[in-house]
């Protein structure tokens, strides 16, 4: 395999603490492959983002590699106590959990609990509560109990004998992390993958492993940041990778010079003042989309947004193909919470399910222009 002036020398470094800064398509993930593979002897966690990243990853990194993610990691150690009661944590379930059935206590309960599982801290404090609800005087009032009533139904998520209160996955990951787990007896080197991207909990077991003495390579851009708004952050800039040894790919082949050049002046406006090169294939750059185009891919982060746009582009005549099918866009709870609006119960087919609830995630929608026959 070959290697670019800039992969080499990561991929031979020695330095135990390693930062490769990577922009778009410059070949990050081969030149983690290399340095697996440079490695012969090493027993190495390449840590996943999610499952789909994880089945890709074992078809292309070397046996002396585990490709797992948290989760993974975290089930096997603490997670398969709780096999019983795993499962989407529910407004109702918070409501009867800290018995009430005031709704806005019940929803700031429910993002106190999100903020604190997925930062670094070991205990509920009123940091977790959300910052722009303090901006209101009868909220601030409330902080306190709303703090207290999660504490409560962390306890009980937590209650292995508790049956009523369920745990989500995020919930095992966290008291595995809360465990301070050592990894170094399995593995010497972890490999941490889109770093700009996760979130407090994981950035803070890699830095636990860094401690321990494991060799840390971690990996991303700041500048494809996506779930900031999931609790995310820039693991690239914490304070213990201040002394690592540091490699930047900036020679990108994913698409042409012309890309790159409106690529530099974007990201000169944010800072940036490493040049992008773009080594792949001539591209054009165009102002407007052609107007005889047939076929398009709109990005939503919402599963809201899809919808909004799916009926858009129905009424204008398009033809729609939902990316991975559209059975994953739960319509069925939408066409139930319509029903519910109405107050037509006889209609509402998930009757023994509470799952009406809004949906963060980050999916897309691709578009063929058909014209309606008349």
């Amino acid at each position: 395999m070959q290697f670019t002036h800039e992969q080499e020398p990561a991929i031979r470094s020695q330095a135990r603490i390693l930062k490769l800064v990577a922009f778009a398509g410059t070949g990050k993930t081969t030149t983690l492959v290399g340095y697996a593979q440079a490695r012969p002897q090493a027993r190495i966690l390449y840590l996943c983002y999610n499952k789909s990243v994880e089945v890709a990853a074992k078809q292309k990194f070397p046996l002396n590699v585990t490709c797992k993610t948290a989760h993974g990691l975290a089930f096997g150690a603490v997670g398969t106590k709780y096999k019983h009661k795993l499962g989407n944590l529910r407004l109702t379930d918070i409501a009867r959990a800290i018995n009430s059935q005031n709704w806005e206590l019940v929803r700031s309960v429910q993002e106190t609990l999100n903020n604190y599982l997925a930062s670094a801290d070991e205990k509920i404090g009123l940091f977790h509560f959300p910052a722009e609800k303090l901006q209101n005087e009868r909220m601030r009032r409330a902080a306190d109990s709303i703090v207290e009533a999660t504490r409560r139904l962390w306890a009980q998520m937590c209650d292995v004998n508790n049956h009523a209160t369920p745990i989500p996955h995020d919930g095992y990951l966290k008291l595995w992390a809360l465990s301070k787990p050592d990894l170094t007896t399995r593995f010497d080197i972890v490999l941490g993958d889109e770093a700009q991207d996760i979130n407090p909990v994981i950035a803070g077991l890699l830095a636990q492993q860094a401690a321990y003495g494991m060799g840390v390579v971690v990996c991303g851009d700041g500048h494809q940041m996506l779930y900031r708004f999931r609790g995310a952050v820039d693991a690239l800039d914490a304070p213990w990778l201040a002394d690592a040894e540091v490699h930047y790919l900036t020679q990108s082949f994913r698409f042409g010079p012309a890309a790159a050049h409106v690529a530099n002046m974007i990201l000169h406006f944010k800072g940036e003042r490493r040049q992008l090169a773009g080594l792949g294939q001539q591209t054009r750059i165009a102002k407007a989309l052609p107007a005889d185009l047939e076929h398009r891919a709109i990005l939503c982060r919402t599963v809201v947004g899809v919808i909004e746009a799916a009926l858009a582009e129905v009424e204008a005549g398009a033809k729609i193909f939902w990316v991975g099918g559209i059975e994953g866009y739960n319509l069925q709870d939408l066409e139930d919470l319509h029903a519910l609006s109405k107050g037509w119960r006889e209609r509402i087919k998930g009757k023994n399910s509470s799952r009406i609830t809004p949906t963060t995630t980050s999916t897309r929608m691709s578009l063929s222009k058909a014209r309606t026959p008349k």
